[in-house]
């Protein structure tokens, strides 16, 4: 596995495998604007007592979620099928069957040896 993305304050971000077969996320990038509050909001009613999420709500206002995530989380997702699933996705059928049973097969490259 390959570290793609970390922080300080949440640790681990995006992990990869080299091949780009796999890729793992953590962190809720398909989340609406109002996801995480409704989230929020539900943990308090459940007397969980959740911390307030940081920079989601501005001056602490709850009432007032921002979504600074979403141009992000659009261009992830596209990057991820333009360049690890379309450009190394075969176009004839019986490369695609072949290709799709190698578990090492490496969607970077365009022919394999």
């Amino acid at each position: 596995m390959e570290v793609l993305s970390r922080s300080k304050e949440t640790g681990f971000s995006i992990l990869a495998k080299k091949n780009l077969r796999e890729i793992y996320l953590f962190g809720h990038l398909e989340y609406d604007r109002e996801t995480l509050a409704w989230e929020y909001e539900r943990d308090k009613e459940e007397g969980l007592r959740p911390n307030l999420p940081q920079n989601y709500f501005p001056g602490n206002d709850n009432n007032k979620p921002k979504s600074t995530w979403a141009s992000a989380a659009s261009l992830f997702f596209s990057n991820w099928l333009n360049y690890a699933v379309y450009q190394g996705t075969p176009y004839l059928g019986e490369r695609l069957s072949q290709h799709l049973n190698e578990e090492n097969y490496d969607f970077n490259q365009k022919e394999q040896k």
